[in-house]
């Protein structure tokens, strides 16, 4: 760990030079008794400074990267900060659940991806647990916690051992790369690493695909149902569909209205989640959408082309009339 030393190192160096100074001037004064009172008096000094010291160093120990962290063991306990990289402390990059109810669900929790220069964790915590804070995209942020891993989603979220704690710092930031990272289904649908996260490297990771086609959910959605289906992309790549409206209010929001699936070419926003199938004994990797809209057809863009020329050839006749 190589957090906050420069600032261990400082306060060591400052405790050293002022016992130095202290030394000079016990040399200079041959008084035995007064140079034995000069130290006691400080002694008082030197034990809050070397107390302090000592517990800064701790309380940093274990503040990291989102790349660093990602390699850690279930259970560990992080700071997610700027690891000492001069101020670039995690960007709220989108909101994944807030509390409130919605398609038949009362969700207590929050949950959001917060990036750095290094990668992207998800923050997963009961509203209680952090009140006073409503987290928003671009808010920079110190976190500690519990470092647990969950269906592939590296998540810091609260433990007994390791309480949660959310600390804002300044809002209206922009995130250090384009969020969402637009992908595709082969980078993506590859399973679990040896650290139980998306061996694509973009677990925890808003992401995009682009002209994929939706199956197996039917022809609406379902309210108040997580919704198990396939996408497809134009070269016939296929991965799992997963609308975990449970767990993400941006889930229930897709299917909250019941309304129809559609059948045509969307694009998405989403994360990936990896599902042990006891089925198959095997990881699945799951995409789950958080928004989808719907690609209008060639044939009715060239309708709509087609009209707005004809409206413009009326205007101009009318125009000479």
């Amino acid at each position: 760990m190589r957090c906050s030393k420069s600032f261990a190192a400082f306060c060591i160096l400052f405790l050293s030079g002022y016992a130095f100074s202290c030394r000079v001037k016990i040399s200079y004064n041959h008084n035995a008794s007064s140079a034995f009172n000069f130290m006691k008096n400080i002694r008082p000094l030197l034990s809050v400074l070397v107390t302090a010291t000592v517990a800064l160093a701790q309380a940093t120990a274990l503040a990291d990267s989102a790349a660093n962290i990602l390699n850690y063991a279930t259970g560990t306990a992080v700071t997610y900060d700027d690891y000492g990289l001069g101020g670039s402390y995690p960007v709220v990059t989108t909101i994944l659940t807030r509390p409130g109810t919605l398609d038949g669900y009362t969700y207590g929790n929050w949950s959001y991806f917060a990036a750095d220069t290094t990668g992207s964790l998800d923050l997963f915590y009961a509203s209680s647990l952090v009140p006073g804070y409503t987290p928003a995209v671009g808010d920079t942020l110190v976190v500690s916690g519990n470092y647990s891993p969950y269906s592939g989603i590296p998540e810091i979220a609260n433990s007994t051992t390791h309480p949660i704690s959310v600390t804002y710092g300044s809002s209206g930031n922009t995130p250090y790369s384009t969020v969402p990272v637009v992908t595709t289904i082969p980078t993506i649908n590859v399973g679990t690493n040896g650290h139980a996260v998306s061996q694509s490297g973009l677990s925890g990771t808003l992401l995009q695909l682009n002209n994929v086609t939706i199956s197996g959910l039917g022809a609406n959605y379902t309210v108040h149902a997580n919704m198990t289906g396939a996408i497809t992309d134009p070269s016939n790549n296929s991965m799992t569909l997963y609308l975990w409206a449970s767990s993400y209010s941006t889930c229930g929001a897709i299917a909250a209205s019941g309304g129809l699936v559609p059948t045509g070419q969307v694009d998405m926003t989403g994360f990936v989640s990896d599902f042990y199938s006891t089925v198959t004994s095997s990881i699945v990797a799951e995409f789950v959408p958080t928004s989808i809209t719907e690609i209008p057809e060639p044939v009715a863009m060239n309708l709509c082309g087609l009209g707005a020329a004809l409206a413009w050839v009326c205007y101009r006749l009318r125009k000479k009339a």
